[in-house]
Formats: C-alpha cells, sequence, structure tokens
C-alpha cells in the first residue's frame, strides 16, 4: 500500500501507477469519502459522464441534418403528386 506525504497546501499527490490504474488524468476530479476512521477517494462518477457528453456527436447537427432530410422527402413527395395529377 503506498503511503503519500500531504503537502503544506493541504494537497496528496497520488502515486502515478495508482492514477494510471484508475485512469486519472491532470484536472480530474475525485470523490473523497469519511468511513469511520478513514478517508477514501474514489473517482467521480459525474466526471465520466461529462466526458463521454458529445462523443456520439458527428460533424454538423443531427437536428440541421434530419430537417434537411424532411425537406428532401417533402420535395419527393410533392414530385410525386404533380407527376400523378398530370396523367
Amino acid at each position: 500500500m503506498p503511503k503519500v506525504t500531504i503537502t503544506e497546501k493541504g494537497e496528496v499527490p497520488l502515486p502515478a501507477a495508482v492514477r494510471k490504474r484508475h485512469h486519472l488524468e491532470p484536472g480530474a476530479r475525485v470523490v473523497l469519502t469519511e468511513r469511520d476512521n478513514d478517508i477514501v477517494l474514489s473517482p467521480d462518477p459525474h466526471q465520466a459522464i461529462d466526458r463521454a457528453y458529445g462523443m456520439l456527436r458527428g460533424p454538423g447537427s443531427a437536428t440541421k441534418f434530419l430537417l434537411e432530410q424532411r425537406d428532401k422527402d417533402l420535395k419527393k413527395e410533392d414530385d410525386k403528386i404533380r407527376l400523378f395529377r398530370r396523367s
């Protein structure tokens, strides 16, 4: 079990192996919990959600894409109606 020393600023350095094992990068948030006489640091589960936000987003807006598709579909339907009325 690694031992660390609290700095004068009250910071607790985490060993590189621990940061790597828990995927903690600079700026990562952790949750501090007190349990009886223990102090427990855990990765902040909300930060994972925050990092994942928007990761599936592709180029451009999905709303814009859908509206453009809708306009194309409406134009096709209008063209079909015009052809039907001519015959």
